[in-house]
């Protein structure tokens, strides 16, 4: 049996000991920002901390930049600093938009 378990936005604070639970037995996390929204992206790096605190050491990890179909100037997180994220954590990070149903498959 298969559950999902919606660990809500990707905000600071406290991990609730539900989410604790969740973690210690999740297989697989997956984690979305939004490239038009700086702090969603800046929380990851809370999230990723909680992760490595409370999940299994062998948990698989992806995440979605979400909102890749934007234009250029309305980004506030570059591809750049996704790029950098990715390779300074080791963590597979793809772009996409749901909006505009572009490679949010690829990530499953």
């Amino acid at each position: 049996k298969s559950e999902n378990a919606n660990m809500g936005h990707s905000g600071p604070g406290k991990i609730s000991h539900h989410h604790k639970t969740v973690l210690q037995g999740a297989m697989g996390i997956v984690m979305v920002f939004a490239v038009d929204d700086q702090q969603s992206f800046l929380n990851i790096r809370t999230w990723l901390q909680n992760i490595e605190d409370n999940a299994q050491d062998n948990v698989d990890m992806i995440v979605l930049a979400n909102k890749c179909d934007i234009p250029f100037e309305d980004r506030q997180v570059s591809k750049d600093d996704i790029v950098n994220f990715s390779e300074e954590n080791n963590i597979m990070v793809f772009e996409t938009s749901t909006k505009a149903n572009k490679r949010h498959r690829r990530g499953f």
